[in-house]
């Protein structure tokens, strides 16, 4: 679900009878020092919680607050939000657990609503983005948001590859040129409609592209024009990296370039 549409949703709930466990915790550490931070303040915060408990189904809450921080303290649980969010109560049926990619700064909070103002503050500086991996041939689309990537979309086109010249004419070779070009600008102008319908389905206005600088130069002429506003460039020939780089790198990267960290 959208961040920004569930943390719309969770500011409505209250609960009269009951209390809400809202915690948050950082889960990008430098180094294992770091760690034990976190980890001494969750078990500090939650016997301070259990001995102050005087409410139906706090208790649950806490215990199910502890197994999932411990999970993601051993990065049994989302190992590349750099913060989570958790959110509980029993008597609502509340158990939720939000990973975004800017990091948090550790929080306790029991009380009758959610804690939200770390989580609206990671939506609103963390901005969501679409990453386009664009070559001649085919597109990667990749919607970032403040809780991680979406669902990845494919698009391969049928352009026809390069052919050598053997004992082609002059002429013959310029019009193949010209029927290749033509495939490519189809194949660019499909990119640019999903694109396109992609940031109307999910609010998305940044985009940053991706991918080595002929075919990228090619596709940005096909931008032109279009409603929505071009935020950066990564251009993969200056790295020497393939198209599709191996998930850990490409994730740190990718991080670094829409966090700026």
């Amino acid at each position: 679900m959208n961040p920004t549409t569930r943390l719309s949703e969770l500011a409505k709930i209250r609960a009269t009878t009951a209390t809400i466990v809202s915690v948050y915790l950082n889960t990008r550490w430098a180094d294992e020092h770091q760690r034990d931070r976190v980890r001494v303040f969750l078990k500090g915060e939650l016997r301070k919680a259990r001995e102050a408990a005087d409410l139906p189904g706090l208790r649950d809450d806490l215990a199910w607050i502890e197994g999932e921080g411990e999970a993601l303290i051993a990065q049994a649980r989302v190992p590349d939000a750099g913060g989570v969010a958790l959110f509980a109560c029993a008597a609502l049926g509340l158990r939720e657990l939000m990973p975004v990619r800017a990091p948090f700064a550790d929080a306790f909070v029991v009380a009758p609503a959610p804690y939200l103002r770390p989580l609206a503050a990671a939506v609103a500086t963390t901005e969501s983005a679409l990453v386009v991996f664009v070559d001649a041939e085919s597109a990667r689309l990749i919607p970032v948001r403040a809780n991680g990537a979406g669902e990845e979309v494919e698009l391969q086109s049928d352009v026809p590859g390069h052919h050598k010249r053997g004992g082609w004419a002059q002429l013959a070779q310029s019009r193949y040129q010209r029927h290749i070009l033509d495939h490519r600008g189809r194949h660019f102008e499909s990119v640019v409609e999903a694109v396109s319908q992609l940031l109307d389905g999910d609010g998305i206005r940044r985009l940053v592209l991706a991918g080595e600088r002929e075919p990228l130069a090619a596709f940005r002429k096909h931008l032109d024009g279009a409603r929505f506003e071009l935020d950066g460039l990564l251009d993969r020939a200056e790295h020497g990296q393939p198209l599709e780089p191996p998930p850990a790198p490409w994730r740190k990267r990718l991080q670094q370039k829409l966090l700026g960290s």
